[in-house]
């Protein structure tokens, strides 16, 4: 770590508190029933690292562009997180962000083997309902294909947002580059390339400050599949939280946590249906491709998964009855099973089950199959 003299430090000490003093001071909030497992970050650190992430001793320390200044590289505590702003994570690094931010792509591999489909815009927001969302909107990206219009190769400034934006999984090279639309920055963290777009260099930092390797997210969702379901508490317990995980090629792409009266909603329907549903065999959990793993939070106990089978297509739960004994339970997929969970990136990111018409009631839940 290089000297600073008294000077600098004290500038980066009024740099830091100034920042401090124009964010919004609100106590960082769990989901209902959930307390993510995370390694915490550090702050007050100065570094010499171009806007570099290094985690070490359980620490991360994020180095982040200084106002004003270029050289050297200096991290300011962004100050408190809005209690709002939500959890966005994909394979096991997660940042948090304003909660009217959409969904939508980023690159699929890096340099030549570069793909941008849709990488530019958010495809999904909060409470839309069929119009496409306006361009402008600021948005989440991760490595998905959210367009049938692709490019392949490095492009250079070639489907980068051109307003406000972060991409989790970035192919962009760590540092700051001003030659796309608008300003890049992009950190490292637990391996992963995290990138934020947008004019704000305050915003940027506050929000790639917030970036953080997890083992079980904000939402609940475990960075390893959850490939298998289990039960819950075998009593009248009721759920306080429910989290939506999509697994998609074995990595955490995307999810989201709701409270206690989705996670009611979802268990009262999977039970009504469960009840009448008799198909010609059970489904199995084996999943191949994409998957969702729902898990029901009950406070201080067991939290009770089901998983998806959209090949069958069904949702495969277990129950237990009797002196311990275990049975599996399918619910169809229908709008009373889907409506508690299917919000936000499950349409922007979940191919689901094979619908072959408009008509399909499901078709407005899912993303469905592209061209």
């Amino acid at each position: 770590m290089p000297d600073y003299d008294d000077d600098t430090l004290a500038q980066i000490m009024r740099e830091g508190l100034e920042f401090r003093a124009g964010s919004a001071a609100t106590d960082l909030a769990a989901p209902p029933g959930r307390e993510p497992h995370v390694v915490r970050r550090g702050r007050w650190v100065a570094l010499a690292a171009a806007a570099a992430v290094v985690v070490a001793g359980g620490v991360t320390y994020a180095a982040l562009h200084g106002p004003g200044s270029e050289d050297p590289q200096v991290a300011v505590d962004p100050g408190p997180v809005p209690s709002d702003w939500r959890y966005e994570s994909y394979d096991g690094v997660q940042v948090r962000v304003p909660p009217t931010w959409g969904w939508g792509g980023a690159p699929i591999g890096t340099g030549s083997d570069e793909t941008s489909c849709g990488t530019d815009t958010a495809v999904v927001v909060p409470g839309a309902s069929g119009a496409e969302p306006p361009n402008d909107a600021p948005f989440v990206g991760r490595p998905a294909m959210m367009s049938d219009a692709c490019f392949v190769g490095d492009g250079a400034t070639y489907g980068r947002p051109k307003g406000t934006a972060v991409w989790l999984g970035s192919p962009l090279p760590v540092g700051t580059d001003t030659s796309g639309p608008v300003p890049a920055q992009t950190i490292t963290v637990g391996g992963q390339h995290v990138t934020a777009f947008g004019a704000d260099a305050a915003l940027r930092t506050q929000i790639l400050s917030t970036a953080e390797t997890v083992a079980v997210d904000g939402n609940g969702c475990p960075t390893a599949p959850v490939r298998d379901p289990s039960p819950g508490p075998t009593d009248a317990a009721s759920p306080t939280g429910l989290s939506v995980c999509v697994y998609d090629a074995g990595r955490l792409l995307w999810s989201a946590a709701s409270g206690a009266q989705q996670a009611l909603a979802y268990v009262d329907a999977f039970e009504q249906a469960s009840a009448t549903y008799d198909p010609v065999s059970l489904c199995s959990p084996e999943q191949t491709g994409q998957w969702v793993a729902l898990g029901v939070a009950y406070g201080g106990a067991p939290t009770r998964w089901d998983v998806t089978n959209f090949d069958c297509p069904a949702l495969v739960g277990t129950y237990t009855y009797g002196q311990g004994k275990q049975s599996p339970s399918n619910a169809p997929l229908t709008v009373s099973t889907v409506s508690p969970w299917a919000g936000g990136g499950v349409k922007a990111y979940v191919v689901g089950p094979g619908i072959t018409s408009a008509d399909d009631p499901l078709t407005s839940y899912f993303r469905g199959v592209m061209g």
